[in-house]
């Protein structure tokens, strides 16, 4: 489903260093899964409403006159630090994410966001449930680890190049929100140095209900009469 259009929204807080500096006084674990580089913070909504619902309110205005009647939204911080290489391209599986940039980078083209699509040969980025097997124990132990070897980055990439036509790239900037359709292919940037202290705001929206369509939906029903 198309739901929103690729957005970015420069100096999205009024005060993004205050909410910086408290967002690292907080704690920050891993996922015991791998699931995701880094480590988050619990989310918003348990440990403080109020910032959560200002947040969710205020992305959610990008998109819709009304706030929706119901939904479900995740705020988290996510910090990485020392990390080497690209994230996993990957999909969500909710609506609309966005990731709000939380600190300074020092190359702003590494520490952003790309988008993908699949090849016009493929249709599903795995080809085999071999190579399925050998790219999920290497992104656990990316994720786990913040590193790969030279040549499992190199097989990585190898997979990625085969599987994968990028499409736009999104420079991180500082107080920059970014927010996509999830079903969207997309990964953080990186290289083989160390991207250190990449702080964002993750969100994932889910069950919105409302008494409207979705952006693109709506701009999809204007017809040429």
């Amino acid at each position: 489903m198309n739901t929103i259009p690729v957005t970015i929204v420069d100096d999205f807080l009024e005060n993004p260093n205050s909410i910086r500096n408290w967002a690292l006084s907080l704690p920050f674990d891993s996922d015991p899964n791998n699931r995701w580089p880094g480590k988050r913070t619990q989310e918003l909504s348990t440990i403080n409403p109020n910032l959560n619902r200002y947040l969710s309110n205020k992305i959610l205005s990008l998109f819709y006159p009304k706030i929706p009647l119901d939904y479900t939204i995740t705020n988290n911080f996510q910090l990485k630090e020392k990390f080497i290489g690209s994230g996993w391209i990957h999909q969500d599986s909710n609506p609309i994410t966005c990731i709000l940039y939380l600190s300074e980078p020092k190359d702003s083209e590494n520490e952003g966001t790309s988008m993908f699509k699949l090849k016009h040969n493929r249709y599903f980025p795995i080809e085999s449930p071999e190579e399925g097997n050998l790219m999920m124990n290497y992104r656990s132990k990316h994720y786990k680890n913040n590193a790969l070897s030279k040549e499992e980055l190199d097989l990585k990439q190898e997979y990625e190049n085969n599987a994968f036509e990028k499409t736009l790239s999104i420079p991180c900037k500082f107080n920059r929100l970014l927010c996509f359709d999830g079903t969207y292919w997309h990964s953080t940037n990186g290289s083989t140095k160390e991207i250190n202290h990449r702080l964002t705001l993750v969100s994932f929206i889910y069950n919105l209900e409302t008494d409207t369509q979705f952006p693109i939906l709506r701009h999809k029903s204007v017809a040429l009469r």
